[in-house]
């Protein structure tokens, strides 16, 4: 395969197909706007934080186990 077609290949879903890369482009276009304007949307925002930090706990909470000797073979020890 050209090296150019490897690069284009693991850039983007659609593979070495020109066509394919082409209907690609012309979506990302015509919904760019509309995409980043529901991302930025404050409320969206909100979710992406209470995502995050439910998920910072859940690590937090795990390797708090880990540390205290708590985690034994993938399961609570005693």
């Amino acid at each position: 395969m050209k090296p150019h077609l490897q690069h284009l290949a693991a850039a983007s879903s659609a593979g070495t197909s020109l066509e394919a890369n082409l209907k690609h482009i012309t979506v990302t276009l015509a919904t760019w706007d509309g995409v980043w304007e529901v991302y930025l949307d404050p409320k969206w925002a909100r979710q992406r934080l209470r995502l995050y930090g439910a998920q910072d706990r859940a690590l937090e909470q795990f390797f708090n186990k880990v540390r205290v000797g708590g985690w034994v073979g993938g399961r609570e020890g005693g």
